[in-house]
């Protein structure tokens, strides 16, 4: 599974931020195979301040058999956030038909990063 940093870019306006304020980086564990999306978190060790794990392509999440809850982040084809759900509770599904993927993160890591709709997924040089 490859990792790789990703730059948060704000939206237009909302939540103080000016068009293309820096939001912060978060590193990435990309999930493209069937076996990798089907564990997701489940799989992995806990995730660290900032870490998470991009599911592509992905609409949908399920929390069976994790332990805390996570936070999960809907991504359009362009690497724009759609949708933010906080706090998924073990043994839920989480489902945004507009996402072409979506990135877990630990409980409450949306929030401490001010995440955003409407903000952007760039490669951080």
């Amino acid at each position: 599974m490859k990792t790789r940093a990703w730059r948060l870019i704000g939206p237009e306006a909302p939540a103080g931020l000016a068009p293309d304020d820096d939001i912060g980086v978060l590193t990435l564990a990309i999930a493209s195979d069937f076996i990798e999306r089907l564990l997701g978190l489940f799989a992995r060790p806990p995730l660290g301040a900032g870490d998470g794990l991009w599911i592509k392509p992905c609409r949908a999440v399920h929390s069976f058999g994790m332990r805390a809850r996570i936070d999960l982040i809907f991504i359009d084809r362009h690497d724009r956030i759609v949708a933010i759900r906080h706090g998924l509770r073990p043994w839920r599904v989480a489902i945004c038909v507009h996402a072409h993927s979506v990135v877990e993160l630990r409980d409450g890591e949306a929030r401490r990063l001010r995440i955003v709709v409407g903000a952007r997924l760039v490669p951080d040089r």
